[in-house]
């Protein structure tokens, strides 16, 4: 997997780096449909600082369909695949997540890190 395929994919909205759900299906190769239902099975795991609903506006803005979908910060990546670890789902290292995402998170496009 390419790591410009995945930045390609981590957008800036109300002033944080996301990825969004459909993205983090693709990325760990599961289906939204099993993703949607562990979130909705650990909604209170999440919490709004981590993953938040896009409003009609955010998807307008991203030029995609006006649906609920839901956007995860750096900290709701690590909680889900926490989640989908425990469920089964995904058999990766919680902490390899957490720096894997960190990288990616603080990449600019000239793929310098950014200070921490």
């Amino acid at each position: 997997m390419q790591l410009q395929a995945i930045q390609d994919r981590i957008y800036e909205l109300r002033g944080r780096k996301v990825i969004l759900e459909e993205d983090l299906a693709w990325l760990y190769n599961i289906s939204l449909k099993v993703l949607q239902r562990i979130l909705k099975k650990h909604t209170e795991r999440l919490p709004e600082t981590d993953m938040f609903l896009l409003t009609s506006e955010e998807c307008l803005l991203l030029a995609l369909p006006i649906q609920p979908r839901c956007a995860f910060t750096q900290h709701g990546v690590t909680a889900l695949v926490s989640l989908l670890k425990s469920e089964g789902v995904i058999n990766m290292d919680t902490e390899f997540a957490m720096r894997y995402f960190r990288v990616l998170y603080h990449m600019r496009p000239d793929s310098r890190l950014l200070p921490m």
